[in-house]
This record gives structure tokens, sequence and C-alpha cells, in this order.
């Protein structure tokens, strides 16, 4: 990076323009000789002014040339100060920008999700009641198709019925079955006197005849 207090200005003064640096014409040679007794040879007030001129146009000269340097220095630094300035209220409308966006976006997920919210509840609310619909529904008869169920599978009977089925019935079952083989071994005992019957009858009617 350029260093701007190390950029040298390009000084303008006002002056008048430089002689015409004219050579002296060869092959011509000229001497003088000041004689102290002569003092209309050499003035010095005469002489002396163009050196103190030129003496005092150089110090004029750079002192002008350290003002301008002076002046130019301050007007980088007033040049400087308006560009922090600028670039601190950039930064700061950036900053209040940058703000009012993240608000918004804030805002907008905010309303999002409350909508988000509000439809999770309304179909949760709407899943709540078809339940309970669907239970009360299927409760309504559960309680008698259950015990119809329970009746008709046998595993909840009354107790007269299973006094019957405990009791009764095997003690019916066996005098039925004993009933049952003593009417089978009646039958037996008839067929078998009724074979012999027929049997000494034969014999009789065959020796008859």
């Amino acid at each position: 990076m350029l260093n701007e207090f190390e950029v040298e200005p390009d000084y303008y003064i006002d002056r008048a323009p430089d002689a015409i640096f004219i050579p002296n014409p060869e092959g011509e040679t000229k001497a003088t000789q000041i004689f102290d007794e002569d003092p209309d040879l050499f003035d010095y007030e005469r002489e002396v002014e163009p050196i103190l001129q030129v003496l005092v146009g150089k110090s004029i000269e750079h002192a002008r040339i350290e003002v301008i340097e002076e002046y130019e220095k301050e007007e980088l630094l007033k040049h400087k100060r308006r560009f922090f300035q600028l670039k601190e209220a950039e930064l700061m409308e950036t900053q209040k920008l940058e703000e009012v966006r993240i608000r918004r976006n804030d805002e907008a997920d905010r309303r999002n999700l409350q909508m988000r919210t509000a439809k999770n509840q309304n179909v949760a609310a709407e899943k709540k009641i078809l339940a309970r619909l669907h239970a009360k529904k299927f409760l309504q008869f559960f309680k008698r198709d259950s015990l119809n169920t329970l009746i008709d599978l046998g595993a909840l009977r009354r107790p007269r019925d299973y006094g019957v089925g405990i009791q009764f019935v095997p003690r019916l079952y066996n005098q039925v079955r004993s009933d049952m083989q003593a009417h089978h071994n009646n039958h037996l005992q008839l067929d078998q006197i009724l074979n012999d019957s027929m049997k000494v009858y034969a014999v009789s009617h065959k020796q008859a005849i």
C-alpha cells in the first residue's frame, strides 16, 4: 500500500521564467582589474541586491513549499477523516439493514413455526376426535359382545350352567351310558335266550318230523 505521506506533490509557483543561457563567444578574453583606490569600480549595494533577492526568493520558495506540503497534509487528513466517517456511516447503515433483514427472517420463521404448530394442533385435535368417536362406537357394545363371546367360548358361564356342566352332565352321561350298556346286555341276554329257545324248538320240531 502506498504511503500518502511519502508522495511528493507537484508544486506550482508563479515566478518569472528562467533566463535563457547565452554562452560567451569563444575567442574573446576580457579582464577587469579592481583597485581599492577607485571606489567607483564596485558598488556594494548594487552588487549585493541581486544575491539577496535570490536568497530571499529561495527562502520564500522553500517556505511556500513547506506551506503547500502542510496544506496538502491537512487536506489528506481531512479527506481520510471524511472517508472514515462515510465508511463508518455506511457500515452502520449496512448493520441496520442486516439487523432489519435478520428481524424479518426471524419474524417469517416465527410465523411459519406458528402456522406449522397450529396445523399440527388441528391435525392432532381431528385425530383425537376421530379416535374418541371410534373408541366410543367400538366400546358401545363391547361389554355385551365380549360377554357373549366369552359365553359362546365357554370361558364365562353361570353358576347353574357351570354346575350342570361339571356335575349333572357327567352323571347323566354316566347314567345314560350305564343304562345303554345294561340295555345292550339285556338285548344280548334276550337274543341268547331266544337263540337257545329256538334251537330247542328246532330240535324238537326236527325230531317230531
